[in-house]
Parts: structure tokens; C-alpha cells; sequence
């Protein structure tokens, strides 16, 4: 069994590349098997991905994507219910995204985590506690929803990072990850 396994996003939103795939090479440069797909910016997909990677046994669901705006690599603590935007497939919702709480929390140690991630990686990272209300933000209260338990799901947003910065990240992240998950 993988203990986890990261996603990242297809471009979206005018974005000619998306940093999330350059971090996903990263990681599969180092660990092969935690590298899992680059998942289409769609409602639909947001609903399914953590659902897919927990029925392959999975522990922990890790979601990259960029939020281009951050300066910072951000460890996402909250999922809202909430859903705004229009998607790759052109769907567009305001809209609460289930008859579920308002937040849901990862209940991960993320503080330890940006300690782990900290010690290898030299650009900003902090945790927050805004997911957004896109894709993003769906796709990791979806995954917490589908966890059970003993698992659980992450997101981690990434600002615009060059090529060679998202794949520098990715090894960092897997590096923190693979500590992270030894305590589990």
C-alpha cells in the first residue's frame, strides 16, 4: 500500500502551464509511486479524486494546484462549502457545494508539517486557512469526505513557480511527506 499519493491540475483560467504538474514531476522523480494523475479542472473531477486514490489504499490524498495570486506555498487547513467559478468544462456554480457544515477541517498536524517541508525547501510556505471556492477547494472537502477512518487529505496551493522551482518544490514536498507519513 502507498501511504500517499499527490495530484495535480491541467492548466486552466487562461494559465498556459499549471506549476502543480512541474511539482507532480518532482515527486515522481523521487518516489514514482505517490506520483498519481494530473486531474482536469472540472467540477465532475474535484467530486471524484479523492474517492479514486482512497480505493487504491492510499492514506493520504495530497491535491496540488496553483493559486497564482499566493506568494507563498500554502498548506490548506479548511474546506469551505462553497463552490464559485466556471470550470474547464465550462459548468458554472455559486453554490454550496453539499448539504454538509460550512468548514471541514483536514485534521492534520499541518504545523509539523510546514516544520518537515521548512527543512527543505528555502521559499515562503505557511498554512492557511482559505481553500478558495474553486476547483481547489472542492476537490479537497470531497477527498475529506471520503476518507474514513485512519486517512485523510491535504491540500497544498503553490504560486507560480518556474519549471525547474515546481520540481525543486516536488522533491521537498516528497521529503516532508515521506517524514510526515512515518508518524501516522
Amino acid at each position: 500500500m502507498t501511504i500517499w499519493k499527490a495530484t495535480a491540475f491541467e492548466p486552466f483560467g487562461g494559465l498556459r502551464r499549471n506549476p502543480s504538474m512541474d511539482v507532480l514531476r518532482g515527486i515522481a522523480s523521487v518516489r514514482p509511486a505517490a506520483a498519481g494523475p494530473v486531474l482536469p479542472v472540472t467540477w465532475d473531477a474535484a467530486t471524484t479524486a479523492g474517492a479514486a486514490l482512497f480505493a487504491e489504499h492510499v492514506r493520504l490524498a495530497v491535491h496540488i494546484g496553483v493559486a497564482a495570486s499566493r506568494d507563498a506555498v500554502c498548506l490548506e487547513q479548511v474546506a469551505r462549502n462553497a463552490a464559485f467559478g466556471v470550470d474547464n468544462a465550462q459548468v458554472d456554480r455559486d453554490e454550496p457545494l453539499d448539504e454538509g457544515p460550512d468548514r471541514v477541517l483536514t485534521g492534520l498536524d499541518l504545523d509539523g508539517l510546514l516544520a518537515l517541508l521548512h527543512a527543505r525547501w528555502a521559499g515562503p510556505s505557511r498554512v492557511s486557512r482559505d481553500c478558495g471556492r474553486f476547483i481547489c477547494n472542492a476537490t479537497l472537502r470531497s477527498s475529506l469526505e471520503h476518507a474514513g477512518p485512519g486517512r485523510s487529505a491535504v491540500f497544498v496551493h503553490v504560486p507560480m513557480l518556474s519549471p525547474e522551482q515546481g520540481v525543486a518544490l516536488g522533491i521537498a514536498l516528497c521529503g516532508a511527506f515521506d517524514a510526515f507519513t512515518r508518524t501516522w
